[in-house]
Parts: C-alpha cells; structure tokens; sequence
C-alpha cells in the first residue's frame, strides 16, 4: 500500500507513536442495484408482453370436421349450393346436393364475377342455408383458405367441407378437358 512505509515512520525517528489512521487516498464506489429499479422492471417487462401479445391475436376461422368418411348433407338439399373447387384456382358450383348429369348444368366461376358475388346473390334468394365446398386431389390448400376466407366475408355461417363423389369427379374431368 501506499501509505504502509509512513506508518513505521515514527520508530525510525524514535517518535512517539500517533494515533493517526490512514485512508486511502482514493475509494472504488460499491455498484449497488436499487430496489426501485428492479421492481420497475419487474411490473414493466410483462405488461410490455401482454401488450405485445394483445397486437398478435391470429384471426382463425373454426372448421369443425365429421369423424365418420360418410358425410351426410345438412338442411334442404334444394335450397343448398355446392362448390366443387378444381385444379388451378378453378372453382365451379351448382344449385342443390345433387350432382347434375350434363356439363352444361355445371357453372363455372367467370373472372369477372367472383364467387362472393355469386354466393351472395344466392344467399338473397334461399336465405342463409348451407354451402357445400368439395375440394379434389389437386386443390391448393390456398384455394381452400381463400374459398372459406370468401365465406366468412360475406357472412356465410353455415357450410361442410365433403370429399367429391365419384359423379362429381367425373363431372369435374368432362368440364375442364373442354
């Protein structure tokens, strides 16, 4: 220490011995963390997550699937309309359950009337009844959340999701080879 060969300093002159005590000349501070500080922090940094969290909701659309492989139409088979979702984006639709005979009793979606406008047109005359969407093999898991997406926006609360028949899938085949 600095200040240590002073302290002896009194026995080589023959002095009387001091009671001085020494301090260094300079002290390191002790670095203390206040309470204040953390518990602010503890109250600040989960309301900041709760509030970061609040802004993050995903929006989900609720699809409730039948556990059995048979799916059995819901509501009166006149007043329901079918979506038959094709490769491509392609989407056709007909009035009712069942799978008309001919292509021409098939319609197909026009780019200049989307099938929101055509839903909704359909909805002013049969009233909020079902939809059915019956998605084949080379739908798009896009076309599938755009066509539920289309549904949601115009208010369409009640729709199945069914797997095509057979009758459908030719059906499908005939109109989009032509």
């Amino acid at each position: 220490m600095r200040f240590a060969k002073h302290l002896y300093a009194h026995k080589l002159l023959n002095l009387p011995a001091m009671n001085v005590v020494f301090t260094p000349i300079s002290r390191k501070a002790k670095w203390r963390l206040g309470l204040l500080a953390v518990v602010g922090i503890v109250v600040l940094l989960p309301a900041l997550f709760l509030v970061a969290g609040t802004f993050a909701k995903p929006q989900e659309v609720q699809l409730a699937l039948p556990a059995g492989a048979a799916s059995t139409p819901v509501g009166a088979p006149a007043e329901a309309l079918t979506i038959l979702l094709g490769s491509g984006h392609q989407l056709h639709y007909y009035l009712g359950t069942a799978t008309p005979t001919t292509a021409a009793d098939l319609h197909t979606v026009a780019p200049d009337r989307p099938i929101r406008q055509i839903v909704q047109a359909w909805q002013r005359q049969h009233g909020k009844a079902t939809v059915f969407i019956k998605p084949t093999a080379h739908t798009s898991y896009k076309a599938m959340v755009d066509m539920l997406d289309e549904l949601n926006i115009v208010g369409q609360r009640s729709y199945a999701v069914e797997t095509p028949t057979a009758a459908d899938r030719q059906l499908l085949l005939a109109v989009e080879q032509r």
